[in-house]
């Protein structure tokens, strides 16, 4: 498994989380803190979010068979505004 990540991501994870870099394990759905931690990164300069990554910088991997219902899942709850909603200091 581990050598289907690319070098430059396998660095990352192995620096482990910071302020710009955070874990997720997701065996088979999204985690419950995913948009918590969307939205804090999204507040501050953005970041990189590793799902199938526990906080010891493991690679564990999720199931590959529920991997196109949580991309799916995913592009679904990012166009729910109770999830992200996208402030603009443009509104009158």
């Amino acid at each position: 498994m581990l050598s289907k990540i690319p070098t430059y991501l396998y660095e990352k994870i192995k620096e482990g989380e910071s302020t710009t870099v955070e874990f997720k394990k997701a065996k088979e759905k999204l985690p419950s803190s995913l948009f918590e931690t969307i939205c804090g990164m999204l507040n501050r300069n953005g970041g990189h979010i590793f799902l199938g990554v526990d906080d010891d910088s493991k690679v564990i991997g999720t199931y590959k068979s529920y991997i196109v219902s949580m991309k799916k899942d995913f592009a679904n709850l990012c166009n729910n505004p109770e999830k992200i909603f996208r402030y603009s200091s443009d509104r009158t």
